[in-house]
Parts: structure tokens; C-alpha cells; sequence
């Protein structure tokens, strides 16, 4: 009985939501980087990872991303993404990804830069998003889009 409340609380919170929720678990992998004596630092990193939103889609999202962290470890992000949504074949989007904060964790902004299937009628729309890192290489990225976006999307 429990497992069936616990359904019906995930499906009714899930046809019921006004934003639209991406989480996006990606793991880096550093393909170079450069240091100064005074440590500013410039990366090039590629990742990957899977992702899941609150309509129930999934698929795997892949980023080229440059980094660069001056010495109080504030650093700028720039990254081009691409994602594919393998869940109800509804197509593939791609997105840029700009943040200006702590290496570690931050905000950013993603937006949708192109798509296929249902992910072209939210091309051009920003969200922001929040990530965190575990480790040296494991992230969370956390995205929030307001009600016009989900509504698009349906």
C-alpha cells in the first residue's frame, strides 16, 4: 500500500508542476590545463553524463566547457552542450552553459541554443541553474525553468 501512495505522489506532483526541473550528474574529465606562478588557471574540460527532468525524459548530455579561475578560486565557465532525449524519442537539444562564481559550486545560466522534436519550441529560452561537485570529478547540476518553459514543452 505504501509503495502505491508513493506512485501516485510522484505522478500527481509530476502532471501537476508549473516549472519545468532538469538534473543533469555529470563526470568531468580534464583534458588540459595551464597554470600561471600566480595561480590563474585555464581548463578545457569534456563531460558527460545522464539526466532525468520532472516530465519523466532521460538521456545522456555531453559538454566541451573551458574554465578559467583566477587566484581567490573565482572562475568563469563557458560551456556548449549536447543532449539526447532517449526516453520517448522526442529529440536532441543543445545548450550553452555561463557562470561566474566559485570553482566548487554556483550559479549559472543554461540556454537553449538549438533543438529537435519537441525541444525547438523552447529554443532561445534561458533558465538558471545551480551545480555542486562531489569529489574532484562527480557534479550535480540543478536547473529551474519557469511554468512557459514546461508549458512548451507539452
Amino acid at each position: 500500500m505504501k509503495f502505491i501512495v508513493i506512485i501516485f505522489i510522484t505522478l500527481s506532483s509530476s502532471l501537476y508542476a508549473t516549472e519545468y526541473k532538469l538534473s543533469w550528474y555529470p563526470e568531468d574529465n580534464y583534458s588540459d590545463t595551464i597554470k600561471t606562478p600566480d595561480d590563474i588557471e585555464f581548463s578545457l574540460i569534456n563531460t558527460e553524463g545522464v539526466w532525468e527532468d520532472n516530465r519523466g525524459s532521460f538521456g545522456v548530455m555531453s559538454c566541451l566547457i573551458s574554465l578559467l579561475t583566477d587566484s581567490n578560486k573565482e572562475t568563469k565557465l563557458e560551456g556548449f552542450c549536447q543532449a539526447n532525449d532517449e526516453s520517448k524519442d522526442e529529440g536532441k537539444f543543445w545548450v550553452t552553459l555561463k557562470r561566474s562564481s566559485l570553482q566548487t559550486a554556483g550559479v549559472g545560466k543554461i540556454t537553449y541554443i538549438a533543438g529537435t522534436g519537441v525541444y525547438k519550441k523552447v529554443i532561445g529560452m534561458s533558465c538558471p541553474y545551480a551545480v555542486n561537485y562531489i569529489g574532484e570529478s562527480y557534479g550535480m547540476i540543478k536547473q529551474k525553468c519557469p511554468e512557459e518553459f514546461l508549458r512548451r514543452l507539452k
